[in-house]
């Protein structure tokens, strides 16, 4: 789901046009992030199982940065960093940041939901797990990735204040996924 991801950064980036968007790309992209330091912490681990050559899928045990309630403490953080270092002005403007990126934060988990295999923990790592595995149907999984990103970016491309050339530029990009 990693062009899925920047597809929802990009849409969300069409909410705040003043922001950039290079901010909610980060905040979509965070549990990826974390993801891979807790696995150099030895936290957390990905492995690839005896059925990688049928599935292709690894194996990831990922409480602390893909679990649904560790995904939202991080998604408060985020929104609490926005807000405390986000665009200056009235507290409509920091508050309407601070959602907006903890939402983008959050909108990982939601995107991993989809396509995992039910590995994404609900609570702590002993808890129920959940995944709907779309990425067992595979070209289901790419068409619905290819979806998001080129709504994404047609949403952002229509919106943004980029030049008109830029916007035209950035356009053959849906032809990508």
């Amino acid at each position: 789901m990693f062009a899925g991801h920047l597809g929802a950064a990009l849409a969300i980036g069409r909410a705040d046009p003043q922001l950039n968007v290079g901010v909610f790309v980060t905040a979509a992209f965070l549990l990826d992030l974390l993801l891979w330091l807790f696995v150099l912490l030895g936290w957390e681990s990905v492995s690839i199982p005896a059925d990688f050559a049928s599935t292709r899928q690894p194996a990831f045990y990922f409480p602390y940065s893909h679990g649904l309630a560790t995904s939202a403490g991080w998604s408060a953080c985020a929104g609490a960093v926005a807000f405390m270092v986000g665009p200056r002005g009235t507290g409509s403007r920091r508050w309407r940041a601070a959602f907006l990126v903890a939402g983008a934060v959050f909108s990982h988990w939601l995107l991993d939901a989809l396509v995992h295999r039910p590995e994404l923990p609900v609570g702590g790592a002993d808890s129920a797990k959940v995944g709907l595995a779309l990425w067992n149907h595979m070209p289901i999984a790419l068409a619905t990735e290819a979806g998001i990103v080129v709504v994404g970016l047609w949403l952002f491309t229509t919106c943004s204040r980029l030049s008109s050339r830029r916007s035209i530029g950035l356009r053959p990009l849906l032809l990508l996924p």
